[in-house]
This record gives C-alpha cells, sequence and structure tokens, in this order.
C-alpha cells in the first residue's frame, strides 16, 4: 500500500480465486464509524450488479492504495488505475466500474435490461411541469436571460448532429429516399383557376414561381378545394375544378 495520510482514500477489490483486481472505488474516511473508518471500501451495499455476481462466486479483498486531503488527486488516480486494470464491460480488462472514475460518468454503457426498467418506471408518470402556471413576470425574465446569446457554430453542429442520430434510430430522418418521395408528391399537375381563366402547372413548385405563392400554400390549397386562396382556385383534379365553375 502506497501511504499518504489524508481524509480520501484510494481503494481497490481483488479476487481471492484469481487474485485480479475486480473493482477501483473512492471514499471519504469515517472517524466516527464505529465500524470501520474506511467503510466505504468494506461495505457490500450499493455496488453494481456486476460487482455482486462476482462476489457471489468469490471471496475478496480490500486494499487501500492511496489516501490524500487532495479531492482531486484522488479522484485522478481513479481514473488511472481504471485504465491501468481496465474495463469488462468494454472488454479492456477486468473490472467491473461501469464508468472511466473520477466521478464523471464516462463511457457509460446501460444494458438493454436497465433501459427497460428505465421506460417501464417513466410510463404514466405525470410530467413534473404539467399544469404548472408560469406567470407573465416569470417567463418574461426568461426571456430576457435568452436575449442577445447567439450559439457558437461548434454548438450548433453539435446540436444538429444530434438530432440527426435520434432521428434516425426513430426512422424520421429526412434522408435521400424520404426527400425524393416529397419531390414526387410536389410534382403532381395543379390546375388553378384565376380571374375566370383556367391555367396549368406542372408542379407546386412551378406554380410558386409563376405566381409568387409558396407551394406550401399551394398544396394545402389544392387538399381543401374549394375553397380558395386569396381569391385563386387551386386542385388536382381538373376535371372537378372545371365542373364547379361551368355550373357556377
Amino acid at each position: 500500500m502506497i501511504e499518504d495520510q489524508g481524509k480520501y482514500y484510494l481503494y481497490r477489490h481483488i479476487r481471492l480465486d484469481t487474485n485480479h483486481p475486480f473493482y477501483i472505488g473512492i471514499g471519504t474516511k469515517r472517524k466516527s464509524n464505529k465500524l470501520s473508518t474506511y467503510e466505504r471500501a468494506y461495505t457490500k451495499r450499493g455496488h453494481n450488479t456486476f460487482w455482486d455476481k462476482v462476489v457471489q462466486k468469490s471471496n475478496y479483498r480490500v486494499e487501500i492504495l492511496l489516501e490524500s486531503d487532495d479531492y482531486e488527486f484522488i479522484k485522478q488516480k481513479e481514473i488511472e488505475f481504471i485504465a491501468l486494470y481496465g474495463r469488462r464491460n468494454l472488454n479492456l480488462g477486468t473490472l467491473v466500474n461501469l464508468t472511466d472514475g473520477g466521478e464523471i460518468r464516462r463511457n457509460v454503457i446501460i444494458s438493454e435490461e436497465t433501459r427497460k426498467k428505465i421506460s417501464e418506471s417513466s410510463k404514466d408518470r405525470p410530467s413534473a411541469n404539467k399544469n404548472k402556471k408560469w406567470s407573465q413576470e416569470f417567463k418574461n425574465k426568461i426571456s430576457n436571460s435568452l436575449k442577445g446569446k447567439k450559439l457558437s457554430k461548434e454548438s450548433i453542429e453539435k446540436r444538429t448532429k444530434t438530432l440527426k442520430q435520434k432521428a434516425l434510430k426513430r426512422g424520421f430522418y429526412q434522408h435521400k429516399e424520404w426527400k425524393e418521395n416529397i419531390g414526387k408528391a410536389n410534382s403532381k399537375v395543379v390546375y388553378c383557376f384565376i380571374d375566370n381563366n383556367f391555367y396549368q402547372f406542372d408542379s407546386c413548385h412551378q406554380a410558386e414561381k409563376r405566381l409568387n405563392i409558396s407551394f406550401q400554400s399551394i398544396s394545402y390549397a389544392c387538399k381543401r378545394f374549394p375553397k380558395n386562396y386569396k381569391g385563386m382556385y387551386f386542385s388536382y383534379n381538373k376535371e372537378f375544378l372545371m365542373q364547379q365553375f361551368i355550373q357556377k
């Protein structure tokens, strides 16, 4: 054991059947504790499932590696020792630690079983903000605090990348095939009745350019025919459009 007396300590658990370290942790000394000054190192509570499975198979011993009053130093050493022995869930070593240490949740791997448990526990759980009414004063404070703030180019790119990845997983991302299908849908021939005259356009986009109206508005007007849009009537069905005005 390397000794450097202090408030915080670094410890490791070693399997007796293989003599390999299987867990690295940090703790704070409890001088008032009757059981042990190094309570965290010796307790069997509060560990992950993989740690429990190892302990069920083999006895283990505890070793205190470092002690120091410098907490940042102990955290850094935890990161170094975890990297030294390697995490088992990353196929890098023998440790059952689920993070890289230093109290930072880096490279955390969440099992499918845990994901399902979290999902089930979240179902039918009311939102903390549901039915809450925010005062206008509170809304103004939030609005004012955000005014003038501009996201950096790097932040925008990170957000865009994250949103794309989420959309891809859910099947909502506007990939090339999706865009082509939208293009086909918007390439329908559009018929228009303006000032007692009939017009024909190859697509909503062409009508947009000729009439200076957004293609979304034209597409929407075609679907809601015979209601007009700014005095103009649009439809994908030429005969139906003509019949309406011939009858008039």
